[in-house]
């Protein structure tokens, strides 16, 4: 893992949590269930969150980064990328 130990990993997310449940006005549990994609903190925590762009992104989804800032793109594309994987193979076991 490129961020340490796991140990070290888990007391990052809570010291994002934390910041964010401060910045927010709310409690890091309300946090933690209303405002943070548990496949952001699941990415974090196995070492595939980069927080950057993939370099090209696809047309369709390179009209829904319009508007959206940097950090909003990279979560989107974390996010389209770890739960189109699993539809993905969700839709073939299926099939």
């Amino acid at each position: 893992m490129a961020i340490g130990s796991v140990a070290q990993a888990k007391r990052n997310v809570v010291a994002a949590i934390e910041t964010v449940a401060k910045r927010l006005g709310n409690t890091k549990t309300i946090c933690r269930k209303c405002y943070v994609h548990p496949e952001i903190v699941a990415a974090y925590l196995e070492g595939a969150w980069s927080g950057r762009l993939p370099a090209r992104p696809r047309r369709p989804f390179a009209r829904k980064m319009r508007g959206l800032t940097t950090d909003e793109a990279a979560v989107l594309a974390c996010l389209e990328g770890r739960l189109g994987r699993r539809s993905a193979v969700g839709l073939s076991s299926s099939a």
